[in-house]
């Protein structure tokens, strides 16, 4: 149990790292998949899956360039 203000000053560290670790670890699996099952002889299942991901890396980048920003100043 951390008191209102040190949870805070700890949370307010912490999310800028965690989702930029995120980021990059969402890059690097996009990359991957892209690598693996190039779009040209990828299945729309394959696609659908790509996606996804790409989708997971856009919601996570809003996280921290507009959410975090919001909620840590």
């Amino acid at each position: 149990n951390l008191p209102r203000h040190q949870f805070g000053n700890l949370q307010s560290k912490m999310f800028p790292a965690y989702f930029s670790l995120i980021a990059v670890c969402n890059a690097i699996s996009i990359m991957a998949f892209s690598y693996l099952h190039p779009w040209r002889n990828s299945t729309s299942t394959e696609k659908l899956q790509l996606g996804f991901l790409a989708s997971s890396m856009l919601f996570n980048l809003s996280n921290l360039f507009i959410f975090t920003p919001m909620t840590i100043n």
